[in-house]
């Protein structure tokens, strides 16, 4: 046997070769643009509505008619939160949700990503300014009252078509556009991350995605099926027809 003797002969330790380690994913950081772009747009959107809001307060409490002036803007602000909150949170969740699937398939950061919760702020805002204006709609339909006499056709009460009917259209329309939005902004983003491509012309869609997609769509096909629905009564309230003719 031979003697150790440190750093000589066939003793030497060997070279330690490091395993390569696994890439590192980059984590997706919101920048500063889409806040600051958002804040600008909200700024200069929002200034001209305070100022129409205030002057109309003062108008109202000169007349000694305050309290209608809340009975309208309470509402609007009422729909105007809610709708923004579930607006941008809805745009948030499913964008984000297409984001991580999209790096899935994506080599490095998605290019949309910074970009999405400034996004979702900006429209669940405009969401919610457009929800504004139905308060009149949703105020009758809470304050309901039948008028105690029906339609020949379908047999409902006449106040259905004065109350229920409106709100019905305008949630319609809202969900419809809320699903619309979202689902193209999630194609943008599998896009973006060549989760939908086309290959000699044909669309492809990554298995990973199709579900999402699918989901989505299936969804806003059903709502248009419920607007299908509910123009069956179109040919009762149009000018001659049996309700209101």
């Amino acid at each position: 046997w031979q003697e150790w003797i440190p750093g000589q002969g066939d003793n030497e330790e060997p070279e330690r070769t490091e395993s390569p380690e696994p890439p590192v994913r980059r984590v997706l950081r919101f920048g500063r643009v889409p806040l600051l772009l958002g804040g600008a747009l909200l700024l200069f959107g929002g200034l001209p509505w305070v100022a129409r809001w205030v002057t109309d307060l003062w108008w109202f409490q000169s007349l000694g008619q305050g309290a209608v002036f809340w009975t309208r803007i309470l509402p609007q602000g009422g729909l105007f939160g809610g709708a923004a909150a579930v607006s941008g949170a809805f745009y948030l969740l499913h964008w984000r949700f297409a984001v991580s699937r999209g790096l899935q398939d994506a080599q490095g950061p998605h290019p949309a990503g910074r970009w999405i919760f400034g996004a979702a702020l900006i429209l669940g805002v405009l969401n919610g300014l457009g929800a504004m204006d139905a308060w009149g709609v949703v105020l009758r339909f809470l304050h309901a009252q039948p008028f105690g006499s029906t339609d020949p056709v379908f047999r409902k009460d006449l106040g259905f078509y004065v109350f229920a009917l409106p709100f019905w259209r305008f949630l319609l329309g809202w969900a419809s556009g809320l699903w619309v939005t979202t689902l193209a902004g999630c194609g943008l983003i599998y896009f973006l991350g060549r989760s939908v491509q086309l290959l000699e012309g044909r669309p492809w869609v990554s298995p990973l995605v199709r579900g999402h997609l699918a989901v989505l769509g299936s969804s806003l096909l059903l709502l248009w099926g419920a607007g299908w629905w509910l123009d069956r009564y179109d040919l009762l309230l149009s000018p001659g027809g049996i309700v209101f003719g």
